[in-house]
């Protein structure tokens, strides 16, 4: 056995107990699952046995209205929490990569709803959107009077808006780093340079910080 063989013979015996883990705990359960689409299989076990039934699951949920409004509420979801997070992820990173005080302190806190547990996220938010006198009522109360309120959550008119906005919150600071990570690796000579060509704001950022937080994003 030559060298190769055996230096790829352990690398393949060092990758051999996460392949299994994740063998395990990912394709397993999505094989089952979707064997089990094809049968009248319950959560719940009960004695009488599990019968194959082909598609007519499929048929089911095709026909269901509720899950083809489940698909345009996710659809809906998604394009309006990306664009959020991308907006706001790197409108801080620019900020942050600036030349500012306190600086390090509001990095600090800007990457804070990363750190904390999705429990604590709801929490927080819960006390927000909280019904007659959450923090945002109270604010809707100076601009309506004593007594009103809106209920972000329960109201079809605001629930996806809420949603969205709670969603964006807890996961910009993942983007932000990125996009920050991009920024740093720009060198000074480079805005020094485009200074000197009489670049403006917008297209030095179009030309050098712009540039590499498109590669970051396309990296990620």
């Amino acid at each position: 056995m030559n060298i190769r063989k055996k230096s790829r013979l352990q690398q393949y015996a060092m990758l051999s107990p996460a392949i299994l883990a994740l063998g395990l705990l990912f394709a397993l359960p999505f094989a089952l699952s979707f064997w089990f689409s094809f049968t009248d299989q319950h959560l719940v076990p009960r004695p009488i046995p599990t019968r194959f039934i082909g598609l007519r699951n499929y048929e089911r949920i095709l026909t269901d209205d509720d899950f083809w409004q489940a698909v345009t509420n996710t659809i809906l979801f998604s394009c309006l929490v990306v664009p959020l997070q991308l907006v706001v992820s790197l409108g801080t990173a620019l900020i942050l990569n600036a030349k500012i005080p306190f600086r390090s302190a509001f990095r600090a806190i800007a990457i804070l709803p990363l750190l904390l547990p999705m429990t604590v996220v709801v929490a927080i938010w819960a006390v927000i959107y909280r019904i007659p006198n959450g923090a945002l009522n109270a604010v809707y109360q100076l601009v309506a009077g004593p007594g009103a309120y809106i209920d972000w959550l329960g109201s079809s008119s605001t629930a996806m808006v809420s949603v969205v906005v709670l969603s964006a919150w807890a996961t910009f600071p993942y983007q932000m780093l990125i996009y920050l990570a991009g920024l740093q690796d720009i060198s000074p000579e480079l805005y020094e340079a485009a200074r000197v060509d009489g670049a403006t704001p917008g297209s030095g950022f179009a030309m050098s910080p712009g540039r590499a937080c498109a590669m970051s994003t396309s990296s990620s």
